[in-house]
C-alpha cells in the first residue's frame, strides 16, 4: 500500500497503483475482517445485503483485468483513476481500525485527502485559511516532498529530544 501511496504522489501510472492498492487491500480486508471487523469495501454494510456479491465483482474488475488481461485480449475496459483515491483511503481506515500504527506515507495521504477531499474522511464543509489553500494548489509530488521532509525532520527532532516510542526506522 506504501508504494501504492508513493507512486500515487509521484504522478505514476493510474493503472499500476490501481494494482498495487487493490492487491494491498485484499490483504488488508482479510485482516480487518480477522479482526472482527465488518463493512470495508467487498463487505459495505452500505450495500443491501442482495446486491453485495454483485458489487464485490464490479469493485474487482479492474483488478481482474489489469491482473489476467490475457484472457481478454480483445477487451476494452473503462477505468476511473479517482477510484485509487477511495480504494487507498478505505485501506488506511481500516488499517487504523486493527490498531496498526500510520507510517509516513499514509500520514501524508490522509493530510492530502482531508484538505482535497474531505468529505472521504467524514469531514464537511471545512473553510481553510490562505495559506492552507496555498499549500492546496501544490502539485501531488510537491505536496509529497514538502511533507515528506517535514516527517523525517520530526521524527529526527522527536529522536534527539528522547521522544518516543518511534516505531521503526526514520521516514525515507
Amino acid at each position: 500500500m506504501r508504494a501504492a501511496i508513493r507512486l500515487w504522489f509521484d504522478d505514476g501510472d493510474p493503472v499500476a497503483v490501481h494494482t498495487l492498492a487493490y492487491a494491498s487491500h485484499e490483504i488488508i480486508h482479510r485482516m480487518f475482517r480477522q479482526a472482527g471487523h465488518r463493512g470495508l469495501l467487498f463487505d459495505s454494510d452500505k450495500i443491501r445485503k442482495e446486491d453485495r456479491q454483485k458489487w464485490a465483482q464490479a469493485v474487482k474488475r479492474h483488478a481482474n483485468f489489469f491482473k489476467h488481461a490475457e484472457h481478454d485480449l480483445d477487451e476494452e475496459i473503462d477505468f476511473e483513476p479517482r477510484t485509487n483515491l477511495l480504494l487507498l483511503s478505505l485501506s488506511i481506515e481500516a488499517l487504523r481500525k486493527i490498531g496498526e500504527e500510520p507510517g509516513m506515507e499514509e500520514s501524508i495521504f490522509n493530510l492530502w485527502v482531508f484538505l482535497h477531499h474531505p468529505e472521504l474522511l467524514g469531514f464537511k464543509g471545512i473553510e481553510h485559511s490562505p495559506q492552507i489553500e496555498r499549500v492546496k494548489e501544490l502539485a501531488r509530488r510537491e505536496f509529497w516532498e514538502a511533507f515528506s521532509s517535514l516527517e523525517r525532520r520530526n521524527w529526527l527532532r522527536g529522536l534527539l529530544r528522547g521522544a518516543g516510542p518511534l516505531h521503526g526506522p526514520p521516514p525515507k
